[in-house]
Parts: structure tokens; C-alpha cells; sequence
């Protein structure tokens, strides 16, 4: 179904919205790339959200399922920057492409296939939409538990590093595939900020990382999420999850790679590529 943009004088017209988002569904079945849509340099950040939202409408079509969470990227400044974003940025975590540790994937399944450390947030009581960053307080009565979990962030585009804010959005975040691991009841007791993660590829650490990379907290990066679904009258509800950005730098997966993210106390999640 199409959706009307926001008002008659914005850039992309909904048509042009849909064919945007069409092709990004169209890259991941062809496994072909795409270069950005004509619009997208042109396009703002609620524009690239609005083709998000098709791309979205697409995938669920196509594949069943439904969205479970938001998943926040961009808690890096550094490639906040590099992309030509001045905050956190966010995407769909898709039931359809969601596994349970120990899965087994196609590398050939994905284009750039980075693997990322995170903690995932699963929300008890619906969080009531606001644009300001609720308190850290009321965020974490909200949180029913933790899982530890690794994103496969991935990209339709031929050259994801040239893609200008809008066709970052518009293709996901970034988002790829989210494998969780085991959720934690009694996570009060750990400082999520000073966590330490190690990232392991066929047993050999390649990555390692702590929460404070996270926007400097997991919670902060969750309050962020808020504010930013708020802006677009959206919100988080009980039974979702908020991913909150990655621990470790991203790990570019080669076929035949186990991966494996040890997060101490809160266990260990694994995916292995074939």
C-alpha cells in the first residue's frame, strides 16, 4: 500500500518512494546492488524514513512476519559523521530475519555482511511516545530483560560509504539479520556500560568492545530511540525490542566463518556462515 508524504511540497513524490523502495526489496532477491535513487541526495531524513517504511511493508509482504523492534546505528560519531548524520539513526529489527544463536546462514545472502556485538532491550510496558529523551529512570522499569545479541548489518547499495543520509535510512539502517542469544531476567546487577565484549571469528578474537560504545550507555542509547521514534509518532510497545548499537567495531564476515560474541557474565550468541 502507498503512503501519502508528509506535504504537497516535499521532494519525493510518492511514487517515486515507492520504485525507491521497490528496488531495495528487488537488490536483495536478484542479489544485485543499487546505486542510491536519483531523489536521494536531494531527499530528507523524514524521507528516507518514509521509504523505510515502504521498504518495510515490502519485506513483510514478501516474507511474513512481522516487526519486533527498533534497532539504533550511528552511536559511533565518527560514522555518524562520515555518513552525514548528526545523531543516532534507526531500523527495523524484522521477525523474518531474526535466528536464535547457533544458526547457520548463506554468506551469499548478504552483500557487505558486518557482524556487530549488542545488547538488546526487551521492553515490559509500553514506553509513551515523546521527541525528549525520556529519564533513564523510567526507561529501565520498562525493561523487562536483556539479550545479548549480534546484528548482521548489511547494505543493498553498490557503495554504501557514498550513500548520503536518506538512502541509508530508506535501505534499513544498515539492517541485515539479528541473532539473539540468551535473554537475562536479573541484568540490574551488571553495569552495562562497562561490559567488555570480545568478538571471535573461527575462535580468534577479532573485535573487541564495552557498552560505553553504545552512545555511552545502553540506556542513554535507549533514550535516544525514544525520542527519535517519538518525532515520528511512533513509539516502543511491551513485547518489542530495542537493539542499542554495537560494542565492537563492525567485523566484515568471510564464508565459512563462525562467529562467535562473548559477552562474560551474559553468555555467549554464535552464527556461523556458510
Amino acid at each position: 500500500m502507498k503512503r501519502k508524504l508528509s506535504s504537497p511540497g516535499d521532494a519525493l513524490a510518492t511514487n517515486d518512494a515507492q520504485r525507491w523502495a521497490e528496488s531495495l526489496v528487488a537488490a536483495r532477491a536478484n542479489r544485485s546492488g543499487v546505486d542510491p535513487h536519483a531523489n536521494a541526495r536531494t531527499a530528507g531524513i523524514e524521507h528516507g524514513y518514509e521509504v523505510q517504511r515502504l521498504h518495510i511493508d515490502e519485506l513483510l509482504r514478501q516474507f511474513g512476519g512481522k516487526v519486533i523492534g527498533t534497532k539504533l546505528a550511528g552511536g559511533d560519531p565518527v560514522a555518524m559523521a562520515a555518513l552525514g548524520l548528526s545523531g543516532p539513526f534507526r531500523g527495523p529489527i524484522l521477525s523474518a530475519f531474526t535466528h536464535d544463536s547457533g544458526a547457520c546462514l548463506r554468506r551469499g545472502d548478504f552483500f557487505i555482511c558486518f557482524v556487530e556485538a549488542e545488547i538488546g532491550l526487551l521492553i515490559g510496558n509500553d514506553i509513551v511516545a515523546t521527541a525528549i529523551p525520556p529519564e533513564s529512570e523510567a526507561l529501565v522499569h520498562s525493561i523487562e530483560e536483556i539479550i545479548p545479541c549480534i546484528e548482521i548489518a548489511d547494505s543493498r547499495h553498490v557503495d554504501y560509504l557514498a550513500c548520503p543520509p536518506a538512502a541509508v535510512l530508506a535501505d534499513l539502517a544498515f539492517a541485515g539479520a539479528w541473532i539473539r542469544g540468551r535473554s537475562v531476567k536479573d541484568w540490574k546487577q551488571f553495569d552495562l556500560s562497562a561490559l567488555e565484549v570480545r568478538l571471535l571469528a573461527n575462535g580468534q578474537e577479532v573485535r573487541t568492545g564495552v557498552g560505553s560504545r553504545a552512545s555511552g550507555n545502553p540506556i542513554d542509547a535507549l533514550r535516544a530511540m525514544v525520542a527519535d521514534l517519538g518525532r515520528s509518532g511512533q513509539a516502543l510497545r511491551a513485547g518489542q525490542i530495542g537493539s542499542t548499537g554495537t560494542y565492537t567495531l563492525p567485523y566484515p564476515v568471510k564464508a565459512g566463518e563462525s562467529i562467535s560474541a562473548d559477552f562474560g557474565p551474559l553468555g555467549t550468541v554464535e552464527v556461523a556462515f556458510s
